[in-house]
């Protein structure tokens, strides 16, 4: 908006007219010249109609000696001006209010901050000045000399912000109000999801074992059969119940999956932690992989501390998130090619007073590219190169990051120079021990399945 304008703010006005006199040549530097031309009082009607500003006196509410800019500012000629009261060209509801500013000013005698007011105008848009009056002296019979400038684009602004501002403050109530409901909607959707999956898990667990017995009975006895004559029709019927067999396996896999998930994420899965041998309970998986191992000729090797590596956990959980890790390294590793664990403890911290817990799972896979190694771990998603049908369904990654956190810890995979993917898992220095062992440096103990 506008400023105050004070008696030094007249004095330093005036000033500038009286050089803007000198540049045309009416300056106190050719008195006698001037005089001749322009009496005092002349200088300063002259001075008045060079201000930048509207000046104007009002006398008794009438309005006296306006300049140039006051009539522009009005859109009137001077004379329509003159000897006219002055809330005559205000709105009529501004009036009051301008009224007891002017009259505020000369009971004080001298300025009392600025007005703003609405001009009375024939036209529809509304037309801000901000005036400022000013009372010259202590004489009764001298009016207020009146300073006003138009605003009417900075009030325009202000309302335009405010409509904005408004409707602004509506949108984001509206868009918060569609995001919580969209929320609502989604959390109910999950809820109904993990119902659904729960249910679907139990009511398929009872036809795929009957599909799995049955197709285990009928292998068995085609298998008899052909013990004692060799038949194409039965070798046929054999291969056939074989093949059902394995697919109902893996259709009851991803089922169970798909449940471990939903309830990992519900948040209703309760972790059993106690003290657990990580070496003795990740040494189990050479019997829990043997035929995924047996299928490809992969060599399972793990690598241990001699001393016993402990830690806090739900082991049962762990091995299922590692059992994930493996399957997926086996799966996409091509045949006669190596799968290596490595269980690892390091010390943390400035003075080694930590401890913190190191699984790391390398394989010759065909890798995974830069910009999908963050997103193998969401749910249902697979890295491009592994896509094709062979592997599973994204979800295996998903489980072991939900347990690893559930663990306080980070798992993160990266590319192996020149071949293969390295999944690293590493737990809080909180939650492990390590029995020191009596034997130095990095020695391993190495056992190769």
């Amino acid at each position: 908006m506008g400023r105050d304008v004070s008696r030094a703010d007249i004095l330093k006005e005036i000033q500038l007219l009286k050089n803007r006199l000198q540049d045309l040549g009416i300056g106190e530097t050719d008195q006698s010249t001037s005089e001749e031309v322009l009496g005092p009082k002349s200088r300063s009607d002259l001075a008045l109609n060079l201000a930048p500003i509207a000046v104007f006196e009002v006398l008794n509410g009438v309005v006296l000696h306006p300049n140039e800019e006051t009539a522009r500012i009005y859109n009137r000629p001077k004379r329509d001006l003159v000897k006219r009261g002055f809330l005559d060209f205000v709105m009529e509801e501004d009036r009051e209010r301008v009224g007891e500013y002017l009259e505020s000013v000369q009971k004080s005698g001298g300025s009392t901050g600025k007005c703003v007011y609405r001009m009375e105008t024939d036209e529809d848009v509304e037309q801000w000045l901000e005036l400022t009056a000013v009372k010259l002296g202590d004489d009764p019979d001298k009016g207020l000399i009146c300073y006003q400038t138009d605003v009417s684009d900075l009030y325009r602004l202000k309302e335009n912000l405010e409509i904005y501002s408004e409707h602004l403050e509506e949108s984001v109530k509206l868009r918060t109000n569609e995001l919580r409901n969209a929320l609502e909607k989604a959390e109910v959707a999950n809820k109904l999801k993990d119902i659904f999956l729960q249910n679907m898990s139990h009511e398929f667990r009872t036809p795929i074992h009957q599909i799995n017995s049955l197709s285990e009975i009928g292998f068995d006895k085609a298998a008899k059969s052909l013990k004692k004559k060799v038949d194409p029709l039965i070798e046929k019927m054999a291969d056939y119940f074989l093949d059902i067999n394995n697919a109902s396996k893996k259709l009851f896999s991803f089922i169970l999956n798909l449940f471990d998930l939903s309830t990992l994420e519900s948040g209703e899965v309760k972790y059993y932690f106690r003290l657990s041998n990580l070496n003795k309970a990740l040494d189990t998986f050479r019997e829990d992989l043997k035929e995924l191992l047996r299928e490809k000729n992969i060599n399972l090797v793990f690598e241990k501390p001699e001393g016993m590596v402990s830690m806090e956990c739900d082991v049962s959980l762990i091995k299922k998130a590692l059992k994930h890790i493996l399957e997926n390294s086996i799966k996409f590793s091509p045949g006669n090619s190596e799968v290596r664990m490595v269980l690892r403890s390091q010390r943390t911290g400035q003075s080694g007073e930590g401890e913190e817990i190191i699984i790391e799972v390398q394989d010759e896979s065909v890798g995974v590219p830069e910009n999908e190694l963050e997103m193998i771990f969401e749910k249902f998603t697979q890295s491009s190169r592994t896509d094709d049908g062979s592997g599973g369904k994204g979800i295996g990654l998903a489980i072991c990051s939900q347990i690893v956190r559930e663990h306080q810890g980070r798992i993160w995979a990266e590319n192996r120079p020149g071949k293969g993917l390295l999944t690293t898992i590493i737990f809080p220095a909180t939650q492990s021990v390590q029995i020191e062992s009596t034997i130095e440096g990095n020695d391993i103990n190495e056992i190769t399945f």
